[in-house]
């Protein structure tokens, strides 16, 4: 056996995935429904693939959860990968680091 510790194992991936992100909400529309829309605008760093799509989604959604975001409003979002260790399983998650807010009226 080894002596060598897995920085990985131990501290999670040190090279994340960083998104920047648009989501538009428009008046009238329900957000705990789903009705706006999110687009992945630059990958900073890493790829995106289906389940990092929806956990970035999971993210914003958590993150207007209790007020909701303004009605026609576009919001500019940075996300980073982070997680957490829970045993032997990495349980991956997106953070918000950087938050713009456009009004176009």
């Amino acid at each position: 056996m080894s002596g060598k510790v897995d920085m990985e194992r131990q501290n999670g991936p040190t090279d994340p995935n960083v998104y920047k992100v648009s989501m538009y909400f428009e008046k009238g529309c329900d957000f705990n429904e789903g009705e706006y829309n999110v687009e992945i605008n630059d990958i900073v760093n890493g790829t995106v693939n289906l389940d990092d799509y929806q956990l970035v989604e999971e993210c914003i959604s958590e993150f207007f959860y209790e007020k909701g975001p303004l009605p026609d409003t576009t919001y500019g979002l940075t996300l980073q990968e982070t997680g957490e260790w829970e045993d032997v399983f990495w349980h991956k998650y997106y953070k918000i680091i950087k938050l713009s807010v456009y009004d176009w009226e």
